[in-house]
Formats: structure tokens, sequence, C-alpha cells
């Protein structure tokens, strides 16, 4: 993992904005940047209010929302699991 302080950034030039902004969508490689899906937006926290907290704050929410979000997860398999074992079991049933 590379890190860097804000400080140690050097600006960005006119012409580097100019280049990126001209840079056509296909041509960003985007590879690592991993898929969202909808729990991944429900439990996003607006940016007014998590820059309101303090580092420990932000630490705690961020662990809790993670915890929420991994718990729906779960839950949401083990429905399509059950629904798709309900599925199965009318399809043998009508069979016989």
């Amino acid at each position: 993992m590379v890190r860097y302080k804000a400080e140690n950034i050097p600006p960005t030039s006119a012409e580097d904005i100019q280049a990126l902004t001209e840079l056509p969508d296909d041509e960003i490689d985007t590879s690592e940047i991993p898929e969202w899906d909808e729990l991944d937006f429900k439990y996003t926290i607006p940016s007014d209010i998590f820059l309101a907290l303090n580092k420990q704050e932000r630490l705690e929410l961020g662990r809790t929302l993670n915890a929420a979000k991994e718990a729906e997860r779960t839950a949401l398999i083990a429905w399509q699991k059950a629904e798709t074992a309900i599925a199965k079991a009318r399809q043998l049933a009508h069979q016989t």
C-alpha cells in the first residue's frame, strides 16, 4: 500500500487537468477499482457527516457499517439459497 501526505503531493498543473479531461473513458484503467453493489451504496456515509466526525468516531462508524453490510449480504445469500432450494423442491414435487 502506498500512502501520501497531502502536503507532499505536487499540485496538478492546468495541462494535466486538461489532458485528463480529454482522456476517453475507455482509456481509463479501472481494473483495480472494486465493483459496487446495492449494499455498498446503501451503507455509504454522506461526506458532510463523515467529515464532522473525529478519527476514532470515523473508525468506529466504519467498522459498524461494514459489519452491518456483511451481515445483510450474508442474510441475502442465505435467502437466495433458501429460495433456490424451495424452487427445486417444488419442481421435484411436480415431477412425481
